[in-house]
């Protein structure tokens, strides 16, 4: 009875077009990219922030669980699935908004929706020299939902959420969370100082479910005078641990240049360069050993593939890319450095 009550109050709230049911529901969100399933017994598709509060008080009243999600492609994590059945979808992906970017010191303040494309977008139609806290998971993905995640990447901003500054909670009773320098009227300064004053509170926020944040400042990296990307591979296994204490020495000595560095294995590569092969499969669904293996000749792709992306003035990152090479030269085959407009042509 709470649940349909909860529906109707939703349909009024947000419009009958907005509430998804039945099929519709179990289309859009029911399964992840791994194959698992849940019962979703409805989506409230947001179309302002506004709506949130209000939202969550009727879940409140009617003790409905729910989940939010932003732009629900955290793929290989759930993807949008709620952690059980019977939870009710939160989607925030319309809300798209890049409230405030501060162009001289390239903090930037964006609703759940916004992805690493359109920030990239924004940017670029600005000329604003700063870079999009980028991950793997592509242009389509919500900025603010990795950061919440205490995602990384290869810029310089490796920890996204050691970037956030100030964020905006709906809390489950409705209420607002907002910073205790907010709460003051300091919302210039609470966007700037990720601190703030007293306890530190905004990362209750991560990888929880206390409350749903609408809204994020976080602060990006400048562009430097020179990228470039290093890509190199190794032959196999027994090459790894001595790879990793390579790369660890590698990111102790040139910390703040070399943004990351990433080991992928060959299974991995393969998903990101060359159709699932349907035709090559186990009867369990999966791939095959001995297919795999064919794969990787087939492409080129070895027992491991590394990335890492440099930055900073052209004679750091030429001294950096000496650095690299002598590290690695033992153990890396194929090792490659491109500029990004030079990796795109590959």
């Amino acid at each position: 009875m709470g649940l349909t009550e909860a529906i109707g109050q939703w349909q009024t709230l947000l419009g009958h077009t907005q509430v998804l049911l039945g099929d519709a529901v179990q289309q859009a969100y029911g399964a992840d990219t791994s194959g698992a399933q849940r019962q979703v017994p409805a989506a409230l598709r947001v179309a302002s922030r506004d709506q949130v509060p209000e939202i969550m008080r009727i879940a409140s009243a009617h003790r409905v669980p729910v989940y939010p999600i932003s732009t629900g492609k955290n793929w290989g994590y759930g993807s949008a699935l709620p952690a059980r059945d019977g939870c009710v979808i939160i989607d925030l992906g319309g809300l798209q908004k890049i409230i405030h970017f501060d162009a001289e010191l390239g903090v930037v303040t964006l609703e759940p929706g916004v992805t690493q494309g359109m920030l990239a977008d924004f940017l670029d139609a600005g000329g604003h020299s700063f870079l999009v806290p980028v991950t793997g998971a592509g242009p389509t993905c919500s900025v603010l939902a990795n950061a919440l995640e205490r995602g990384y990447g290869v810029t310089p901003m490796v920890d996204h959420f050691g970037a956030v500054t100030d964020l905006e909670a709906v809390l489950p009773d409705g209420s607002l969370y907002r910073s205790a320098l907010r709460e003051a009227g300091g919302e210039e300064v609470a966007r700037l100082f990720k601190w703030g004053i007293g306890p530190y509170s905004a990362g209750l926020f991560t990888q929880s479910g206390f409350g749903i944040v609408t809204r994020m400042s976080l602060v990006l990296a400048r562009r430097p005078e020179r990228v470039q990307i290093c890509l190199f591979s190794l032959r196999d296994d027994a090459l790894l641990e001595p790879a990793v204490l390579k790369i660890r020495a590698i990111m102790g000595k040139l910390q703040g240049t070399v943004g990351g560095i990433n080991l992928m294995n060959q299974h991995r590569v393969l998903s990101m360069s060359a159709p699932f092969p349907t035709d090559r499969v186990g009867a369990d669904g999966m791939i095959t050993a001995d297919a795999l293996q064919a794969l990787g000749r087939q492409y080129q792709v070895f027992a491991w593939t590394g990335f890492c992306t440099m930055y900073g003035t052209r004679r750091m990152v030429a001294a950096a890319q000496k650095e690299i090479k002598a590290t690695l030269g033992d153990i890396a085959s194929r090792m490659m450095f491109v500029t990004p407009e030079r990796a795109k042509t590959l």
